[in-house]
C-alpha cells in the first residue's frame, strides 16, 4: 500500500459510502470497521483497486487509532515483551 496510486474520487467516495469513515468510538463502530477491513483483506491486495487500496489505508488507521487508545500496549522491555507475545 505504500506505492502512489492514482485514485478516482468518484470511485473512492461509492466505496467509502459503504463504510461510515470517521473516527471509531464504541466496540460495534469497531468491529463493523474490522470486518469492513477484513473484507478487502481477504480479497487480496494484488487484487484491490486503487480506490479499494487507499479506502483499506485510512480504514486500517482509523482501527489502529481506536486500539492504541482504548486498548494500549503496556511499555516493557523488548525481551518481556517478546515473552508475553510467546
Amino acid at each position: 500500500m505504500s506505492a502512489t496510486l492514482t485514485v478516482d474520487r468518484k470511485k473512492y467516495v461509492r466505496l467509502a459510502n459503504r463504510v461510515v469513515m470517521k473516527a471509531i468510538e464504541s466496540e460495534d463502530e469497531y468491529d463493523r470497521m474490522v470486518a469492513a477491513v477484513e473484507q478487502l483483506m481477504n480479497k487480496g491486495e494484488d487484487r484491490l483497486s486503487p480506490e479499494e487500496s487507499a479506502l483499506l489505508e485510512t480504514m486500517a488507521i482509523l482501527v489502529q487509532a481506536y486500539d492504541d487508545r482504548h486498548h494500549p500496549l503496556a511499555s516493557a522491555p523488548p525481551h518481556e515483551m517478546l515473552r508475553y507475545l510467546m
